[in-house]
C-alpha cells in the first residue's frame, strides 16, 4: 500500500490542485492523509508518520504540497520500481548534488524535471539520477524511512529545510537519495511559507526565516553530520596533557567540542537505556541524546580535562583519561547497551586494544556505534594516482593527527578479530563520487573488482558501523 499525504494550510487549494492529482495517482487501497497546519510543516509530517509508520503493508509515503499536483498515472509503478532495491531512502522530482546549504538550486550538478507556474523546470536528467537533497513539493520516503527518520523539530521550525534535513538524515544513515522520472505539476503561488524550486533563486537573501533555517542546517550537518571533520583523539597539547576526541590543533576547539552527530545517535538502538560516549568532548551528542529519549544515561570519556569538565554538566558521568593507556573501566559502572566511537579509533595508537577492553563493558546485547573515515575516497585516491600527492590537513580525511587509515574491508577485520560482528554498514558522504571519475571505476573493475562495489567504495567518504559482540 502507498499512502499519500498533504499538509494544508489553504484548504481550497488543496481541492483544487493537490486532491485531482491524488485521485490520479492512488491505487483502490491507498491511504490519503490531510495534516492541518500554519506553523509548522516539520510537526505536520511528524503527525503523518506517526499514523502510518507502523502499517506492516505499507510501500512507501508520499508526502506533497497542497499545491503539488500528481499528473502520471503510473505514479506507484513509478515509485516500486525506484525503490524496488532497498537501496533509496528519499525520492523526489528535482533535486541537486553539491550545494552548500539548503539552496540545492545553486548545486553544481541538478537533475530532474517539473512543471512549475512559470514553466517546465527541466535539467535534462532522464531516469534515476543521485542527489544530496530534492525539493519538498514532493518527497517519497521508503518503508525503512517512513519507520527510522523524523522531521526535526527540535532544531528546526516553519516550513524551510524540512527536505534537505530529512534527506540528509537518510543519506547519514546509508540510503540513497534520488530524482526519478514522476510527472508532477507544482501551481506556486508564494505565500510566505515555503520555498521550492520556481522561487528559490529570488529572495533567499532577505527572507529571515530562510536565512535562519539555512544558518541551523549548515551548523548541523556541516559541524556534526554529513560534513563533518573527524576530530582526534588523544594527541596532545604542548603542556603535555592528553586531549579528547574534540580538540583541533590550531582550530576553533569549542566548536569541535560540540559536535551532536545526529548521523551517529540514530544507530543507538530505540531499547538502550544505557550509553557510553567514547571521546564525548563536552558531552554535546549524549546531552542530544538525552533530550530525545527521557530517562536514557549517557556516561563518557574524555582525554582534554576543559572538555570533560563540560561534560560533566550534561552527563550521567565523566571520566578524564588517556584512551591509549585504558585497562578497564571501574568495576562498578556495569554494563552498556551502546558505546559510541565517533571519529575516534583513526587516532589512536592501538584502536584494537581501546575495542577488546570495552567489550567487556558492553551488555550481551548490545552495539557499539563507529563513524570510521575511508582512506579509499576518491579525493584521497586522485591526487595519490595523478599526482603522486598524499597531503596531511588540519580536517577531513588525511587529518594529521589519524594514526590509522582504514578501508572498509580492514574495519570489517579489525571488528571481528576483537570480538565483533557487524550487523550494519552506512555511509557519511561528503562528496559522492563524480560522474566524470567513471573511468576509474572501469579500470578498478578491469583488475577484477566489482564495478558497482568499487564505484560505491570509492565514493564513501565516512563508514558508519553498528556491531554486537560475535
Amino acid at each position: 500500500m502507498i499512502a499519500f499525504a498533504a499538509c494544508v494550510a489553504d484548504a481550497e487549494k488543496f481541492r483544487t490542485i493537490a486532491a485531482p492529482g491524488l485521485r490520479t495517482a492512488a491505487e483502490a487501497d491507498s491511504v490519503v492523509v490531510e495534516a492541518q497546519t500554519t506553523t509548522s510543516i516539520f510537526e505536520a509530517y511528524n503527525e503523518i508518520l506517526e499514523a502510518v509508520a507502523d502499517r506492516d503493508d505499507l510501500e512507501a509515503l508520499v508526502l506533497l504540497h497542497e499545491d503539488t499536483e500528481i499528473l502520471d498515472p503510473g505514479f506507484c509503478t513509478k515509485v516500486r520500481e525506484v525503490l524496488a532495491d532497498g537501496t533509496v531512502g528519499v525520492i523526489g522530482v528535482v533535486g541537486g548534488r553539491g550545494a552548500d546549504g539548503l539552496a540545492w538550486w545553486n548545486a553544481p550538478v541538478k537533475a530532474g524535471r517539473v512543471t512549475e507556474t512559470r514553466g517546465v523546470i527541466d535539467f535534462g536528467t532522464p531516469g534515476v539520477v543521485d542527489v544530496d537533497a530534492v525539493d519538498g513539493l514532493l518527497l517519497v520516503l521508503s518503508p525503512w524511512a517512513a519507520r527510522e527518520l523524523r522531521f526535526d523539530t527540535q532544531t528546526f521550525t516553519g516550513f524551510d529545510a524540512y527536505d534537505a534535513d530529512i534527506c540528509a538524515q537518510a543519506r547519514a544513515a546509508g540510503k540513497r537519495v534520488v530524482v526519478a522520472e514522476l510527472e508532477v505539476a507544482h501551481r506556486h503561488t508564494r505565500t510566505g511559507t515555503s520555498r521550492t524550486a520556481e522561487d528559490g533563486q529570488a529572495d533567499t537573501a532577505d527572507d529571515s526565516s530562510y536565512a535562519r533555517a539555512d544558518r541551523l542546517f549548515r551548523e548541523k550537518w556541516q559541524a556534526g553530520g554529513v560534513a563533518t571533520k573527524a576530530p582526534p583523539a588523544q594527541s596532545s597539547s604542548n603542556d603535555g596533557t592528553p586531549r579528547g576526541a574534540g580538540v583541533r590543533d590550531g582550530g576553533d576547539a569549542d566548536s569541535y567540542f560540540e559536535f551532536t552527530r545526529p548521523e551517529l545517535r540514530q544507530l543507538v538502538p530505540d531499547s538502550a537505556r544505557r550509553v557510553l560516549d567514547v571521546g564525548c568532548g563536552a558531552g554535546a551528542l549524549g546531552n542530544a541524546l538525552k533530550d530525545e529519549r527521557p530517562g536514557l544515561e549517557v556516561f563518557g570519556l574524555e582525554g582534554f580535562p576543559e572538555a570533560a569538565e563540560r561534560a560533566r554538566e550534561r552527563l550521567d558521568g565523566v571520566f578524564c583519561l588517556d584512551l591509549d593507556a585504558l585497562d578497564a573501566l571501574p568495576d562498578d559502572l556495569g554494563t552498556f547497551d551502546a558505546i559510541i566511537f565517533g571519529d575516534v579509533l583513526e587516532h589512536l595508537r592501538d584502536p584494537a586494544r581501546l575495542l577488546r577492553t570495552l567489550r567487556g563493558a558492553l551488555a550481551d546485547d548490545g552495539v557499539i556505534v563507529c563513524s570510521i573515515p575511508n582512506v579509499k575516497h576518491w579525493t584521497v585516491v586522485m591526487p595519490l594516482l595523478v599526482h603522486d600527492r598524499w597531503e596531511y590537513q588540519d580536517a577531513g580525511l588525511l587529518d594529521r593527527t589519524h594514526v590509522h587509515f582504514f578501508t572498509l574491508e580492514e574495519i570489517d577485520l579489525m571488528l571481528r578479530e576483537c570480538g565483533f560482528e557487524p550487523q550494519h554498514v552506512g555511509v557519511n558522504d561528503h562528496s559522492p563520487l563524480p560522474a566524470e571519475l567513471m573511468p576509474l571505476v572501469d579500470l578498478v573493475a578491469a583488475f577484477g573488482a566489482d564495478r558497482n562495489e568499487a564505484a560505491a567504495r570509492l565514493g564513501a567518504y565516512q563508514y558508519l558501523v553498528v556491531a554486537g559482540r560475535a
